[in-house]
């Protein structure tokens, strides 16, 4: 397959005074200049296409940090105004390859453009740069606006490129000089004032934070120790576990940070089936910030936007509030029972905040009303726990990945009692040997009588408390 360029389109485009153009537009801010591919009619098949234009991204981003050494030393000064003098062989597999790419994106565009997550508007667009220096029907004029655009845009994509293909991109085009942000993410330019100026000084100091650069914080834990941790304590929830994980072993596999979840995620199981803790736990493992938030009942919506400066009370909402006293652009929340949510509109509906927040394209330019500014709250993940999604509305539920939580099963329920029962000691700091053995017999038969998580954890406090009287009636004798 090979990608038609239209040489007309781009008439003039590789003289220097247009480029110069092009590219003082991409540093003043100007929006970003866009291919004149990226302009093709979606076709009515969409969601396949964008499946089918993953695929083969995923595929072709591997081949080239596959082939990264090769690559690095064909893109090496000085340029030359035909690569295939330097490396024939590559240059034709490489055209032959990106050309079928760029034929999927023209296919999906529009709506690719506004599908792409920040690491795969990155790969694609540096694979483009590749495709327009190796390809000789397209033109250097290209491939120098993209790396451009790409470079203005890397500290707002909020990850770095540990691939280390951008540099070699960048020496080879004599932009070497070039020096993204470095120590963090900015999420808000300024904390604007307001009449008074006491109340205003106090707040623009406690969230000055805020304007500065903020340290992406890493999943400290591989994907595959979180995964198995989460297997040994929730094995009934070993495909969510699967699901949850691969996006983080992608993060590591490939060097980029940023949200620890690529979408938010809701988990939809019946009561007691353990969720909530799941959530908790995995959370925790990440040793990412995170916070629960108890959705259920929440009438509210002060605590989501925030509440007006004018108020003596005035504090900003949860998200960037948390990530000033945290010091982290990427927390992680839990949205316990997000199905329960209050019916009451007061200053505001929760559905509609979160609607705003889990967007990341609306997330990115949050407007909070103690601030009085826009935050880009877009690196914050949400996990999301309900027993239902028939109350919720059809706009959130676009914005979230639905997945079924599956109900633990008998044999699961005795390995959580027992687990349940030893987690108790260690709370009080009695180490294992001194601490009673619970009556595995007793145990299973009480928890083979159980139906959920919940009723397991009535049972063991049960149990655990019968074991604490028999303990003082053996000191009293």
């Amino acid at each position: 397959m090979t990608t038609d360029v239209q040489d007309d389109e781009w008439d003039g485009v590789d003289d220097e005074a247009s480029i110069q153009s092009a590219l003082e537009q991409i540093l003043k801010g100007g929006e970003r200049l866009r291919l004149p591919d990226e302009a093709v009619e979606p076709e009515s098949n969409l969601p396949d296409q964008l499946e089918d234009f993953r695929t083969a991204l995923g595929i072709e981003w591997a081949f080239a940090l596959e082939h990264k050494i090769t690559l690095e030393q064909l893109f090496v000064p000085p340029r030359l105004v035909d690569l295939r003098n330097r490396n024939r062989g590559a240059t034709i597999v490489l055209t032959q390859r990106l050309s079928e790419l760029l034929d999927l994106y023209q296919a999906c565009v529009p709506g690719l453009v506004l599908s792409l997550n920040a690491s795969e508007w990155f790969r694609f667009h540096l694979l483009e740069v590749m495709y327009h220096l190796v390809n000789p029907t397209s033109s250097e004029g290209k491939a120098l606006i993209r790396l451009m655009d790409i470079n203005a845009r890397l500290t707002e994509l909020g990850f770095s490129d540990s691939s280390n293909l951008l540099k070699a991109l960048n020496v080879y085009m004599d932009l070497d000089d070039y020096q993204p942000v470095e120590g963090g993410v900015i999420l808000a330019t300024a904390i604007a004032g307001g009449s008074d100026k006491d109340r205003d000084g106090t707040i623009q100091k406690r969230y000055h934070a805020l304007t500065q650069p903020m340290p992406l914080v890493p999943v400290a834990l591989a994907a595959g120790e979180i995964s198995e941790i989460l297997n040994r304590e929730f094995p009934w929830m070993g495909p969510v576990t699967l699901r949850l994980c691969a996006h983080i072993e992608e993060q590591q596999r490939y060097g980029v940070g940023g949200a620890v979840l690529h979408k938010p995620v809701l988990l939809v199981g019946a009561p007691g089936s353990g969720k909530t803790h799941y959530a908790q736990r995995f959370a925790e493992l990440t040793r990412v910030p995170s916070r629960l938030l108890s959705i259920g009942g929440m009438n509210d919506n002060m605590l989501l936007k925030g509440s007006a400066r004018s108020w003596s009370t005035s504090r900003p909402g949860v998200v960037p509030e948390f990530m000033v006293e945290h010091n982290c652009p990427n927390p992680v929340f839990i949205l316990d029972e997000i199905d329960k949510a209050g019916g009451g509109k007061t200053n505001g509906n929760v559905y509609d905040t979160l609607i705003q927040l889990l967007e990341p394209r609306n997330a990115a330019k949050f407007f909070d009303e103690c601030l009085l500014t826009s935050v880009d709250l877009s690196r914050a993940s949400y996990l999301a726990t309900a027993n239902s999604t028939e109350s919720l509305p059809e706009p959130l539920k676009d914005r979230m990945l639905i997945w079924r939580a599956p109900t633990p099963q008998p044999e699961h329920l005795v390995e959580v009692a027992h687990r349940l029962w030893w987690q108790h000691w260690q709370r009080l700091d009695i180490p294992t040997f001194a601490a009673p053995s619970p009556d595995s017999v007793l145990l299973e038969r009480a928890v083979g009588q159980a139906a959920s998580i919940r009723q397991v954890k009535s049972i063991v406090d049960l149990l655990l408390r019968r074991a604490g009287d028999a303990a003082k009636r053996c000191r009293l004798h």
